[in-house]
């Protein structure tokens, strides 16, 4: 690609968000929206998230819509199991 186009084109190089980091800004969501959720249940969301925010978001969002933030309904809406079995 010439010099003079990649003067003009923006770059993002973005990287994935460390687990603590994400699961601490899910439970600050959590709080603002005024919701429920258990802090294992939002570091299954982070770890399914694998470091995305628009993914955990999106998770978290739907674990919220089902009702109980829990880490069994978690489990279940990710389709993880248990690792105690």
């Amino acid at each position: 690609i010439p010099v003079t186009i990649l003067s003009r084109c923006q770059r993002f190089d973005l990287k994935r968000v460390e687990l603590d980091t994400l699961a601490g800004h899910l439970g600050n969501i959590v709080r603002k929206e005024q919701a429920q959720a258990e802090e294992e249940a939002l570091r299954l969301i982070a770890i399914s998230a694998e470091g995305s925010v628009r993914d955990a978001l999106s998770l978290l969002d739907q674990a919220i819509a089902r009702g109980a933030v829990d880490a069994a309904s978690v489990r279940q809406m990710i389709g993880s199991a248990d690792n105690t079995v």
